[in-house]
């Protein structure tokens, strides 16, 4: 009869394939949803007139935006008393992109056990570092969406009024009811936040904390950095990196080549906000926020639009899968020269 561990082991990979199965399921889903009522036919014939040097030029940005990244995570990494080689980094952050397109998170245990073994840093540390990433990355995105909102404000009211009658029309006239009530929101929010440490013995609440401690430290690590301004400065360039990689994309269509930064940063934000979705690289859900986005500048959905986030979202998984793939092979030959 099998032992109780072995049937422990059977239980956890059943759990591992199920896991794998349901995140790519729901982007088959996602994708199904996107595209359900276009016409493939016109968004193929659509890609096939696309220059594809400005998707060469997007390659080389996008490249340059995860070598920003890894010389991001090398300054983080030095205070810990290391000093990583940047190939290894580099290599460890592709593999991290390759391996979140297979299961989510996995990528950030992959690279920290990449740099774990071939550079020797302890890997509970490695781990605070990609928590003190995400936060920033975090913030990065909330402030992409407060300068879109600024800079494109009337473009989406305009939209949202024309698809959602008057109602919205009257209610933008009591802009400081809203401001207001966004201001009571976070101080209610923030409240909650720093009073629920008493109540930590709660499942729930516990989480909370862990989430706002690790926030804070992020944020003194930051502060008492060495080399806080090059920090600060990378990841800006990262976002600004990855923005620019979209609207350059923009010129390899005719239907989006006369589009404004504006418009390129407004559907920069909203598909970044379908990289949360739980599927592989955000598929689906950055199709349709991708197009959905565009449709604000009259680009239209189909094939178009829909056209649009096809070839963008699929440049950009090809080249994570075969940079991903190229570091893998790349990576113990390096090391072993």
């Amino acid at each position: 009869m099998p032992s109780f561990s072995h049937k422990k082991m059977n239980k956890e990979l059943i759990k591992k394939v199920l896991k794998i199965a349901v995140f790519f399921l729901t982007g088959v889903v996602l994708f199904w949803i996107a595209y359900k009522d276009v016409d493939m036919n016109r968004i193929i014939s659509s890609i096939k007139d696309a220059n594809l040097w400005w998707f060469g030029v997007g390659v080389i940005l996008s490249l340059a935006s995860h070598l920003s990244r890894a010389v991001r995570w090398n300054i983080m990494i030095q205070p810990l008393g290391h000093n990583p080689r940047l190939a290894n980094t580099f290599m460890a952050v592709m593999i991290m992109y390759l391996a979140n397109l297979a299961l989510p998170r996995l990528g950030e245990i992959s690279r920290v056990g990449i740099m774990t073994k071939y550079e020797k840093v302890p890997f509970t540390k490695l781990l605070g570092t990609v928590v003190l990433e995400r936060v920033v990355d975090m913030v990065m995105l909330l402030l992409t969406i407060v300068l879109v909102v600024l800079l494109e404000y009337e473009t989406i009211i305009n939209f949202l009024i024309q698809n959602t009658g008057s109602r919205l029309d009257t209610l933008m006239h009591y802009w400081w009811v809203i401001l207001l009530a966004g201001i009571l929101g976070l101080a209610m929010f923030l409240a909650v936040w720093y009073g629920m440490r008493k109540y930590t013995h709660i499942s729930l609440v516990s989480k909370l904390e862990g989430i706002r401690r690790n926030f804070s430290e992020g944020i003194k690590t930051i502060l008492t950095m060495q080399n806080k301004g090059w920090f600060i400065f990378h990841s800006f360039l990262i976002f600004f990196l990855y923005f620019f990689t979209l609207y350059v994309t923009f010129q390899a269509f005719e239907f989006t080549s006369h589009l404004s930064m504006g418009a390129a940063l407004t559907v920069f934000t909203m598909s970044s906000l379908g990289m949360v979705a739980p599927a592989p690289g955000g598929i689906g859900a950055w199709h349709f926020m991708a197009y959905s986005a565009l449709a604000l500048y009259g680009v239209a959905i189909d094939p178009y639009g829909a056209a649009f986030a096809f070839a963008a979202h699929g440049a950009m998984t090809l080249l994570l899968i075969v940079s991903g793939a190229l570091s893998l092979m790349i990576l113990p030959v390096y090391n072993k020269a």
